[in-house]
C-alpha cells in the first residue's frame, strides 16, 4: 500500500464568540475566547490543529501553525488560506522559509438584492 503525502493545504481560522470591553477601539482590550487553526489537505483530512486564546495576534499563531504543520509533513508547496493570514511579510515568509506558496482566497460576498429583486421586491 503506497501512503499518499499531501502536497497542497488549506488553513482555516475558527473563533469562539468573544466578549469584548466597552473600549472596542483599545489597544487593550481584554477578548476572551479561544480561536482554533486547522490546517486540512485537500480531501478534508485534519493535519495540524493549533488552539490558543483568543487575544492572541494571528501572525503570532499563523507561524506556530505553519511549524506544526512542516514538522509533520514537508511536502506541502501550496497552501490556501483564508483572509485572517493575509500580509506580505507572512507570505513572503513562508515562501522564503518553508519553499512554499500562500494563497489567500477571499469570501464571496452574498448578492441580496438578486434575492429581493426575484420575490417581487
Amino acid at each position: 500500500m503506497k501512503i499518499q503525502v499531501p502536497e497542497s493545504s488549506i488553513v482555516k481560522r475558527l473563533r469562539e464568540p468573544q466578549n469584548r470591553s466597552k473600549n472596542r477601539g483599545s489597544m487593550g482590550e481584554k477578548i476572551k475566547g479561544r480561536k482554533r487553526h486547522i490546517v486540512v489537505d485537500t480531501t478534508g483530512y485534519p493535519i495540524v490543529v493549533v488552539v490558543h486564546a483568543a487575544n492572541i495576534y494571528e501572525g503570532h499563531a499563523a507561524k506556530e501553525v505553519l511549524s506544526a504543520l512542516f514538522s509533520i509533513v514537508n511536502t506541502v508547496r501550496k497552501i490556501w488560506a483564508d483572509g485572517g493570514y493575509e500580509g506580505e511579510a507572512f507570505i513572503d515568509g513562508c515562501k522564503e522559509k518553508f519553499n512554499c506558496v500562500i494563497e489567500i482566497v477571499k469570501k464571496k460576498k452574498e448578492r441580496i438584492s438578486c434575492l429581493t429583486s426575484a420575490m417581487g421586491g
